[in-house]
């Protein structure tokens, strides 16, 4: 059985040789860029949820410190009322 070895199928497929190794390295750099904006978004995440816990935080904090506004005003009352 005799192969064909014309010299343009051997070009080409060494051109397509050449491709696939470019396009291989290209998806592994790509891979990594996306490992790193994984890590760096799982860190964002924590951050913001360590965000939001300080921010709840800090508005009870502001709702505890209106309420002493309320307490003075009760014994103000009590106190200065009109004896009936």
């Amino acid at each position: 059985m005799a192969y064909n070895t014309d010299p343009r199928l051997i070009e080409i497929m060494a051109e397509q040789l050449a491709q696939s190794h470019v396009q291989t390295q290209a998806l592994q750099a790509l891979t990594e860029k996306v490992r790193v904006l994984q890590r760096e978004q799982a860190k964002t995440n924590l951050s913001l949820g360590e965000l939001r816990l300080s921010v709840m935080r800090l508005g009870d904090k502001i709702e505890e410190m209106g309420e002493f506004d309320k307490r003075p005003r009760a014994v103000e009352a009590i106190v200065l009322r009109p004896n009936s």
